[in-house]
This record gives C-alpha cells, structure tokens and sequence, in this order.
C-alpha cells in the first residue's frame, strides 16, 4: 500500500476510535425524568448526584412546622412556609454541589447510568440544618 492510502486509512481509524470513545462517554448517564432534576442542567452534566428529596424535606425546619402547627394546606400560612422549605432545599442543594463538585443533582431514579451515582441526601440534610 501507498504511503497515502496509510495515512488515510490511519486518519479514518483514529477518528472511528475517537467517536466511539465520545459516545461511550455521552452513554455513561441517561436522564429519565426531567421535572426530578432539582440542580443543574439536563443537558449538560458530567458530575451528577441523586437525592431523596421527600426525606430531605420532611427534615427542613419549615415543613416541621406544617406538620407541628397542623398549617391548613392551601392556607395563606402554609404557601409562605411552603417557599421558605423550598428556599431551603435550593440553598442546601447549591451548597453541595459548589462544595463537593456536583453539577447535576436530581432525585433517585430520575438518572440512570454505566456507573454508580453518589447519594448526596446526607450531605443535603447536613447542609439543611446549617442553615
């Protein structure tokens, strides 16, 4: 064969295995269920966590608040309690991710991957109760 023919044949392989590479990458995760991505973009990530965001809340101070003062739902009180745990929830979902490195945190089972995926529901509730 030609020196030409070589390289070509070179070039079209380097780029086959370069787009097989990237694919594989692209595979590693798969978004199931957009509404569940709580932080980040869905469409694009390459450090993602999930969460338990039912056992999250159920913690924050203003949702034990509904439940302790029996707040009617749908009343003008629980609305305002209501955006006060989901001002929490995003504060503490944004201090996890800036500090451990996350830039996609949805809830378990809204991601599915080749790889395990970290559990950051802990870590939130720790960073929930810091305030």
């Amino acid at each position: 064969m030609s020196q030409t023919i070589l390289k070509s044949l070179a070039v079209l392989l380097a780029g086959f295995f370069l787009s097989a590479i990237t694919l594989a990458a692209a595979e590693t995760y798969r978004v199931l269920d957009r509404k569940k991505i709580y932080y980040g973009s869905p469409d694009s990530f390459a450090v993602p966590a999930v969460l338990d965001a039912k056992r999250v809340m159920s913690k924050l101070p203003a949702i034990q608040k509904i439940e302790a003062e029996n707040v009617a739902k749908e009343s003008a009180r629980w609305y305002v309690l209501m955006h006060e745990a989901n001002q929490q929830f995003k504060k503490a979902l944004k201090s996890v991710a800036k500090d451990s490195g996350y830039d996609l945190i949805a809830e378990s089972g809204a991601i599915v991957a080749t790889k395990s995926i970290s559990d950051v529901t802990d870590l939130v509730l720790t960073a929930a109760a810091k305030g």
